[in-house]
C-alpha cells in the first residue's frame, strides 16, 4: 500500500503560523485601547493664589502752632503804588511795647473818586489839617479797607465818578500807618489802642480800637487814613498808644 505523501501540509502550514502571531499581536493592541482602560494623566499648571497687595498708610503732618492772629484779621492785597514821603512817626512810651511805627502814601486818587468813596467823611470841609480847632482825620481797618476797594471796583465799571463837570482836585491818597504792638506783664490783657495825630500842638484822635492781647507775643497793627497830598506836606506827627484797660 502505498501512503499519501506529506510534502504539500509543509508548504501552508507556515503562512498559517505567521497569520496567527499577526492575529495574537494586533489582539492584545486592541485590549490596551478598549474603553475600560484608564486615560493617561495629563500635566496640569500650577496655579498661584496672588497676596492682597497691603495699602499704604501716610500720616498727615501737623503744623506747629502759631501766634494768635493780628488785630486786624482781614489783610487786603498789596499795593503796587510806590511809596512817598510823609508825615514823621514816632512811637510813645507806652505798657505795651510799640515797634517799627511807619507810614507810607499809595497812589494819588482823584476827588471826584474818592469824595464818591467816602461821601460822609471827606465832605466835611472840617475834615484833613487845616486850623488846630478844625482838624479832622479817619483811621480804617484792614477789613474796612478792603470793603471800600471792592464796592468801588464793582460800581466803577457802571459809574463815571470822573464824568464831564466833575471836580478833580483836591488829589488824595490813602496813608498806611503799620507798626508791631508788644504786649508787656504777665498776664492776658485788654488794651486801648488808639492812632493819633500831633498837628499845630493839638492832638488828634484818627482812630480807636480794642485788642485782647497775650504777652510776649507780636501783634502786627494797620490803619488806612485818607489824606490829601498837600496835608502830607505838612507838620504832622503820627503816634500810637496801646494803654491796658482799668476796669
Amino acid at each position: 500500500m502505498v501512503c499519501p505523501t506529506l510534502q504539500p501540509v509543509k508548504k501552508w502550514i507556515a503562512p498559517l503560523l505567521v497569520l496567527v502571531v499577526i492575529a495574537a499581536v494586533m489582539c492584545g493592541c486592541t485590549q490596551n485601547s478598549s474603553p475600560g482602560s484608564s486615560p493617561a494623566a495629563q500635566p496640569t499648571a500650577a496655579i498661584t493664589t496672588p497676596e492682597p497687595a497691603v495699602p499704604q498708610v501716610t500720616t498727615p503732618e501737623i503744623a506747629p502752632p502759631t501766634a494768635p492772629e493780628s488785630l486786624n484779621a482781614q489783610d487786603t492785597e498789596n499795593e503796587s503804588d510806590e511809596d512817598t514821603a510823609g508825615p514823621a512817626i514816632s512811637a510813645a512810651g507806652l505798657p505795651a511795647t510799640i515797634t517799627g511805627l511807619a507810614g507810607s502814601a499809595g497812589g494819588p486818587v482823584d476827588n471826584c473818586v474818592m469824595t464818591h468813596t467816602l461821601p460822609d467823611i471827606l465832605t466835611d470841609p472840617d475834615y484833613g489839617l487845616n486850623s488846630a480847632a478844625t482838624s479832622e482825620l479817619a483811621g480804617f481797618s484792614p477789613g474796612q479797607y478792603a470793603t471800600i476797594r471792592r464796592e468801588y471796583s464793582e460800581t466803577s465799571s457802571t459809574i463815571d465818578y470822573c464824568g464831564e463837570g466833575a471836580v478833580k482836585t483836591p488829589i488824595w491818597t490813602w496813608y498806611t500807618i503799620s507798626a508791631t504792638i508788644t504786649p508787656n506783664g504777665h498776664t492776658l490783657q485788654t488794651y486801648n489802642i488808639t492812632l493819633y495825630a500831633d498837628y499845630l500842638s493839638t492832638r488828634i484822635t484818627v482812630v480807636s480800637t480794642t485788642g485782647t492781647l497775650s504777652p510776649g507775643l507780636d501783634y502786627p497793627y494797620r490803619a488806612y487814613v485818607p489824606m490829601r497830598l498837600d496835608d502830607l506836606e505838612k507838620n504832622v506827627h503820627f503816634e500810637l498808644d496801646a494803654l491796658p484797660q482799668t476796669s
